[in-house]
C-alpha cells in the first residue's frame, strides 16, 4: 500500500486555518473589566468588605484575560 502523499495534504492550509480560529476566538474574547468604574460603583469599605472581595477578583480575572489574550496574539 502506498502512502506517500498521504498525511496533512502539505502546503500552509493548516496554519490559514489556525491563524483564522485564533482570530475568530480574540473577535468574541471578552474585554477586560473596568475596574475604576467598579471601583466608583461598589467603593471598598469596611461595612461592605464583599466590595473589596470583589475588586480584588475583578483583578485577578483581568491579568487571566491579559495573559490569554496575549498568548493568542503571538
Amino acid at each position: 500500500m502506498d502512502t506517500r502523499g498521504a498525511g496533512t495534504g502539505g502546503g500552509d492550509g493548516g496554519s490559514d486555518k489556525i491563524k483564522k480560529f485564533i482570530d475568530d476566538i480574540l473577535e468574541i474574547f471578552p474585554e477586560n473589566f473596568d475596574l475604576k468604574g467598579v471601583r466608583a460603583k461598589y467603593p471598598p469599605t469596611r461595612e461592605d468588605s464583599l466590595n473589596t472581595v470583589l475588586l480584588q477578583e475583578l483583578g485577578k480575572y483581568n491579568k487571566l484575560l491579559s495573559t490569554i489574550r496575549n498568548s493568542l496574539e503571538e
